[in-house]
């Protein structure tokens, strides 16, 4: 919760009535790539997704994509944008993520931390965090990427008080098929050995969290990771 203190209240406020304005601007393009994903309206009002039609100040570059808050209980901290276009290519369509410059790098959905279970589990990305919650029910923490172990090792204190911190990686793989240990599984390892406790849950091969949930279904998930 130090990011508050970055932040003055008229800061917030504004970044608050950002979100709140492009939640109501959800456009088809955008509607289309949350269904697709498994997330309809309800969903996209609880973590308060938009679209951005009518840019606030210094958002005017990030016209037409899925606006992703990142909320605390004092509120909207910060913006990531996503393309609503699935897409490799960045010379033609842009970057698929792109957030403000010098915005500085949080973890995403720590609301899921003031949750009173004793489980939490933790993933790569931000929309992989929503879908994984959505879907499971379970409280779910996404990373910025593969940010955390050297350039914010104090995040781990967050999860101290959870008895049981469920990582699960990016099973991506390498040109020969076989699991590519410098990039999402790394990651993930990386994250476990910084966390007491923690376990690795591996989806199946060339399989994202998000991707898992939505190829094999919610329950398999769940009884995969608490049999």
């Amino acid at each position: 919760m130090l990011d508050l203190l970055q932040l003055s209240r008229q800061q917030r406020n504004s970044l608050q009535e950002a979100a709140e304005a492009y939640n109501q601007q959800i456009t088809s393009r955008v509607a289309s790539y949350l269904t697709a994903r498994g997330l309809d309206q309800a969903a996209a009002d609880g973590f308060l997704l938009g679209a951005v039609c009518e840019p606030a100040p210094g958002h005017e570059r990030f016209r037409g994509m899925l606006s992703i808050p990142y909320r605390s209980n004092a509120g909207v901290l910060g913006f990531k944008f996503r393309c609503p276009e699935d897409h490799d290519c960045k010379a033609e369509h842009g970057p698929k993520y792109d957030s403000p410059a010098g915005q500085r790098a949080r973890l995403f959905n720590v609301n899921a931390l003031l949750d009173r279970g004793d489980t939490v589990a933790l993933v790569e990305g931000e929309m992989a965090a929503i879908i994984f919650q959505t879907h499971t029910g379970i409280p779910t923490v996404g990373t910025p990427g593969t940010q955390w172990v050297k350039e914010h090792p104090h995040w781990a204190r967050c999860f101290a008080d959870f008895e049981r911190v469920l990582v699960v990686a990016d099973h991506d793989l390498d040109e020969n098929g076989r699991t590519d240990q410098g990039k999402g599984v790394g990651h993930a390892k990386r994250v476990v050995n910084s966390l007491p406790g923690a376990e690795l849950i591996l989806p199946p091969p060339g399989l994202d969290p998000d991707e898992w949930i939505l190829s094999d279904g919610a329950d398999v998930v769940r009884r995969a990771m608490f049999g």
